[in-house]
Formats: C-alpha cells, structure tokens, sequence
C-alpha cells in the first residue's frame, strides 16, 4: 500500500476529537480520515467540519460499506464495540476499537472471530504501551534485568475522578466504572511488561461507597446520581499459571492521593513505571535504585499508537496490542465482577 491510509470513524465523541483525530492529524502524510459517523449527526458534521472531514454518516453500517476504507476507529461507548467491529471487519476494514475491548469476553470472540474470518487486523486501544517509559522498561525486562517478576502492584486511582459526561456511570452501557476506565490501561500494561502470563484465579471486589453521597461533585460538576449504576472502587487480586501475582486496585472516588502506576518486583530486580525506577542490589555494595537520564518531557502516546498502526495497515504486519492480549484482559474484568457478586474466588480456564 503505497498511498494514504483512508480512515473511517466510528463515534464522535470525546476520545474520537482528543485522541484519534488529533492522532491521525499529526500523520497526515500517512492517513487520512475521510468519513465520519455517528448516531447524532449534527455532532459528526460538526466534528467533521472542525476537522476536515469530507463525509458524515448517522449510520456507522452504511459509511463501512459506501466507503472504501483501509482503517476504522472504533469510538463508540463499550455497548457499540462489537457491533461496529464486526461490521467494519465485515465489510474488508481493519480495526483499531477502543478499550474495553467489549463488554465481555463473549463479544470479544466474536470479535476476533470476525477479524479472522477476513484475515483483517484487529487491535484495540490500550495506548500505554506506546509510551517512551513503558517501551524502555519492556527492553530491560527482556534483557533479564528484573530477572523473573512473581508480583506486580498496578494502580490507577482518582482521588474524585468520575466522568460526568457520556454514558460512563451507566452499566448498561459502559459495562462498568473505573476498572474498564482506567483499570485495564495499567492491567493491560503489567500483563504485557511481564509477558503474558496465563491467569488462572481471580478474586476481586467493587464498592460504591462515594458516588452516591448527597452533593458528590467530580471535577468541579455535579454528579448525575440517578444514573450512577457502576462501581467507584474496585480491587483484585489475579493469579498466573506461573504462580505470579497481581494486586489492582482503581478508582474514581476514592479518599486517597491520585496515583497511576505499576510496580513490578522479580527475582533480580523491581521497577517503578512513574517515575521509571529500576531498584537493584549490587552484590557486595548494596541497594541502587537507577532513574534513566533521558525521562523528560510528556510522552506522546496517542501520536506513537496511530502511527505504529497505521503502518501495520500499509505493511500488513501484526499489531502491538494483539486482540487475544486484549481478550485475557476482559476475561480479567469478567472474572473481576463475577468474584464480587459471589463473593468467591473464580477459576479461569
């Protein structure tokens, strides 16, 4: 493929303008969005028209087909996703689908399944990986240097984060509150930092506990509480094949400092993601704890995540976020969900 990548998107909504149209804005040379959809179509041509877009469609089945599209974003609350991704594969599209990947483990087989099918690619968003820190802490764990990880503690945590706008706080629609918001981003990370591991039990739990509080404000706005069907805690602890263990812990509300990280511990040696810290002991010296020099500035993962897709696209070679990968994350989130109704522990198999 030697021209532009077409680009069709599906959704227009709050992660289409900050993250995949500015993404392949700053690529232009390599993609180009030529359609927009979205069920509110006074909200894609105004979307559109902000970004140069040439064609807007309420109908995410109807521009799939009418255009000739190399590339779809799927940007659609969670409920959407696997409906527009089979179509979008379907009609001979490759797919980037943002995270969660569905709204469980079942539509993400289809999802895979369809992808198959059209032997097209599927990906899904988790954009962490993409990050200068994440990249450079991956090499050194494939060279050794933490030897062989056996704990991680991932956090994504919000002092009072809760989305106010969308359907975010609404189950039926997003699936759940901040452990598929935010919860996946760093569970997908670790997962990948300590190379796959198959999970074989989780044990978790979610809590509502501050959303419904009387007079809740998230980020300076009011809380829609008649809405609110979702959790604002959750934690897990998952168990590996490998007898390694994870510890989550998310949230939107929570009465705790804001943080987002992952610490890794292996036999050799453990890390910090933010800020990157490699802690070692030299033999005959002591502890050391190493900060790489080059860590400055804000990554930019998004405009690394497109452009590393994009050319997956035009090469047709494999993703770095691989939809199985993705699948054992929501098999995670199922499994997460299923131990805090029941109150047991669940096996996966």
């Amino acid at each position: 493929m030697s021209d532009k990548v077409r680009v069709g998107v599906i959704g227009a909504g709050g992660i289409a303008r900050g993250a995949h149209l500015p993404g392949y804005a700053r690529i232009a040379d390599e993609a180009e969005v030529v359609a927009i959809s979205d069920i509110d179509e006074p909200r894609a041509q105004q979307v559109a028209a902000e970004f140069g877009i040439a064609k807007t469609y309420a109908d995410f089945n109807e521009m799939v087909t009418a255009e000739d599209l190399d590339l779809v974003s799927v940007c659609t609350p969670p409920f959407m996703h696997c409906a527009a991704t089979v179509a979008a594969l379907n009609a001979g599209s490759n797919v980037i689908c943002e995270k969660p990947m569905a709204m469980n483990a079942a539509e993400g087989e289809q999802m895979i399944a369809a992808a198959k099918q059209n032997d097209k690619m599927l990906t899904i968003g988790f954009q962490s990986r993409f990050g200068e820190r994440a990249q450079f802490l991956k090499h050194l764990i494939e060279q050794g240097e933490l030897g062989e990880i056996y704990y991680a503690r991932v956090l994504a945590l919000r002092r009072r984060g809760i989305p106010w706008w969308g359907v975010f706080v609404e189950k039926d629609k997003n699936g759940g509150g901040p452990l598929i918001d935010i919860g996946v981003h760093t569970l997908d990370l670790t997962l990948w930092l300590m190379g796959h591991p198959t999970p074989t039990a989780v044990t978790g739990a979610v809590f509502t506990k501050l959303a419904q509080r009387p007079g809740l404000y998230s980020r300076r706005q009011p809380i829609d509480q008649d809405r609110y069907t979702v959790e604002d805690f959750a934690t897990a602890q998952i168990r590996f094949d490998t007898g390694a263990v994870i510890n989550l812990e998310t949230s939107w509300a929570l009465n705790i400092d804001n943080e987002v990280n992952a610490y890794l511990c292996g036999t050799e040696g453990g890390a910090t993601l933010r800020p990157l810290k490699i802690l070692k002991e030299v033999p005959h010296a002591g502890l050391l704890d190493c900060t790489p020099a080059h860590e400055e500035g804000r990554e930019r993962i998004h405009e690394e995540q497109f452009a590393c897709v994009v050319r997956n696209v035009k090469e047709g070679t494999p993703p770095l976020v691989k939809p199985e990968q993705a699948l054992i994350v929501q098999r995670i989130v199922d499994a997460i969900y299923e131990s805090a109704e029941s109150g047991q522990m669940v096996t996966l198999a």
